[in-house]
């Protein structure tokens, strides 16, 4: 094994940790959120204000992350990130009055998750992968996933012998100083360390090179706004999960839906290794088979839900939503390449994961709305459903039309 390999491989296994220990971190955020509002005695609303100022911070810096990205790296820009995540989580645990504290750390977290969250990740491993990165980004989505669900697992089983709020410090403390550690195998190429880049060419089926478009050429294309507006309505739609355990409550099955949304969240980390090798495969196909299983997760649920009063078929759509959503973070990772090239990569995919999380972050908020003044979770369940079906009209339009944006316009013959 080459040293190449080696560095590859180590920076690969700490950007997965990272993943997992950030996550966890968040983790413990959340468990200690009711003790954290009744010790201050802030209200949820004041509290869940944190989470829209990060996400409105973090599509307003998504349009500058991409230079962020170029001048500081993916590797500097996903230490950034880590660092503001700890202060954050830390000023969240440490809270005694203000909520000013929090405010501010959360602007901060909101301003390097643009460059240094998703995108600073999909950029490493675009620098140490070229080709075929769907299975190792499965990879790091899949321990993200897995870093909430251990920990909250984790409390619950030892949080009567040790003490929730004792055991959540503890935990903050042990995964902050290896978050730290990792952050000295999180490195990009040697070739580019020094500040190269590298030429995204590819081959015509003639035996000419065509480039990848630029960025400021991608903005001018229609077709890019509509790849943003599919990424916006995809995560528009993609609150099921939240609905699900709200409204279980509403069928019997109340007491069992703190345990049913940990099996979920267990299954989507399990479903996102094998979505790794389903885009590996399929490649763009593989989009189409994720948004199918999510058309039949709505079917089963709703029928389960609104028609039958049936946990078995609510169980059953929940583990089609975890298939299909398994491959959520892979879609515009995966789909932006083959659409637009690797030129315009590192400018503009902050811009996309920024429309998917103010989408992700405001859905709820609108869902629930919505329940408030229909009396129903049925309205935004079909709402959600609606939005589903348009992205997938969206992806199917986007990709009959990315041939066209080759054909003649970026090619070079040798």
């Amino acid at each position: 094994m080459s040293g190449s390999d080696v560095k590859r491989k180590a920076a690969v296994a700490a950007l997965g940790l990272n993943s997992f220990l950030v996550s966890g971190i968040y983790a413990v955020k959340s468990l200690t959120l009711p003790h954290t509002i009744e010790r201050v005695g802030c209200t949820a609303s004041q509290m869940t204000l944190t989470t829209t100022i990060m996400t409105v911070v973090q599509f307003a810096s998504s349009f500058f992350a991409g230079r962020m990205l170029k001048k500081l790296g993916p590797a500097r820009c996903i230490a950034l990130y880590g660092l503001t995540s700890m202060v954050y989580v830390y000023s969240f645990l440490g809270l005694t009055g203000s909520l000013m504290p929090v405010y501010a750390t959360a602007a901060a977290v909101g301003l390097t998750l643009s460059c240094g969250g998703n995108s600073g990740t999909n950029a490493l491993l675009a620098e140490w992968y070229e080709e075929d990165r769907a299975a190792v980004t499965s990879v790091i989505f899949a321990s993200s996933a897995a870093g909430s669900t251990v920990t909250s697992l984790t409390v619950s089983l030892l949080k009567g012998a040790v003490g929730q709020d004792r055991l959540c410090g503890v935990l903050f403390w042990a995964f902050a100083a290896l978050i730290c550690a990792t952050f000295f195998f999180i490195r990009r190429p040697d070739h580019l360390r020094g500040g190269g880049e590298r030429a995204p060419a590819r081959a015509d089926a003639d035996g000419g090179t065509s480039h990848d478009p630029t960025a400021s050429e991608v903005l001018r294309m229609p077709l890019f706004w509509l790849f943003c507006l599919a990424v916006l309505v995809y995560g528009s739609g993609m609150c099921m999960s939240y609905i699900v355990t709200v409204i279980l409550s509403g069928i019997g099955y109340g007491d069992w839906a703190s345990a049913i949304y940990t099996g979920y969240c267990l299954c989507n980390c399990l479903m996102n290794l094998a979505a790794g090798r389903s885009f590996g495969t399929l490649r763009s196909r593989a989009i189409f088979l994720h948004l199918s299983l999510m058309a039949a997760a709505y079917a089963f649920v709703a029928l389960g839900v609104f028609r039958f009063s049936s946990l078995a078929l609510v169980l059953l759509g929940l583990f089609c939503y975890s298939a299909g959503s398994s491959g959520t973070g892979m879609i515009a990772v995966v789909s932006y390449p083959e659409v637009f090239g690797l030129g315009s990569y590192t400018h503009l995919m902050p811009v996309i994961l920024g429309c998917s999380s103010i989408a992700g972050g405001c859905s709820p908020a609108i869902m629930s709305f919505l329940c408030e003044r229909s009396g129903s979770w049925l309205l935004p369940f079909i709402l959600s459903g609606s939005f589903m079906a348009v992205s997938m009209l969206l992806w199917f339009i986007l990709f009959r039309s990315r041939r066209k944006v080759w054909r003649g316009r970026f090619a070079r013959k040798s």
